[in-house]
């Protein structure tokens, strides 16, 4: 996903949409790799536009809620420093 996010530059938003709700459903996942594989997916989607990003920054925060490994809010608050960088 984050590979793609990144090399894919005419792919269109309704992919990365559907990785976010993918995303979504596996961050409950404790394995480590697993871990480093949606914060890695969320930040380099979020980096693609600005509505990618305000979801990406979004499902980031919907996960630190549900998830106590997550709350300190690492992945949003990562999310939100690249807000504006591409439109």
């Amino acid at each position: 996903m984050a590979e793609m996010a990144v090399h894919h530059e005419d792919e269109k938003d309704s992919v990365f949409f559907r990785f976010l709700r993918i995303t979504q459903r596996e961050a409950t996942d404790a394995r480590n790799y697993v871990i480093k594989a949606v914060g890695w997916a969320l930040r380099q989607i979020g980096k693609r536009n600005l509505r990618l990003n305000e979801k990406a920054i979004n499902v980031a925060k919907t996960i630190a809620k549900k998830d106590p490994v997550r709350q300190d809010g690492s992945h949003s608050r990562r999310l939100e420093n690249y807000r504006g960088r591409k439109s």
